[in-house]
């Protein structure tokens, strides 16, 4: 019981710092996590919702990179490059996060989040 209340306070506690390691969050992430009081289970929902948003708003930023070119093969390197960014991302942040410890996924996260935020902007700029 003991090992458990102390592991709710270290998440609870390292919440705050989690969310300031990122990209800066949503409103609705901030207040999905003040609701979640640092239970895991919930904290992790908010970030898979942030998550979503991310990817909704990379999505959008690619579709306006993909019209903004007008040269087929240009359209045709960013698909490709898309598809493999996605493997990247993906690997990479398993390849950065510790595996173990009671933070793992929250740093999981972070670092898809982080990725997605540096894709989109790139994706916006190859769009002007």
């Amino acid at each position: 019981m003991m090992r458990c209340a102390i592991l709710a306070l270290a998440i609870l506690g390292a919440a705050p710092a989690l969310a300031a390691d990122g990209p800066p969050k949503s409103a609705a992430f901030e207040a999905c996590a003040a609701k979640a009081h640092g239970v895991t289970f919930s904290l992790l929902h908010c970030y898979a919702r942030e998550m979503q948003a991310a990817d909704d708003a990379m999505a959008a930023a690619y579709d306006g990179a993909s019209k903004a070119a007008s040269d087929p093969r240009t359209r045709d390197y960013l698909t490709r490059s898309q598809t493999a960014w996605g493997s990247y991302r993906d690997a990479w942040c398993e390849a950065s996060v510790p595996r173990s410890g009671s933070l793992a996924r929250f740093k999981l996260f972070e670092c898809r989040l982080a990725e997605t935020a540096r894709r989109t902007a790139a994706l916006k700029a190859a769009a002007e």
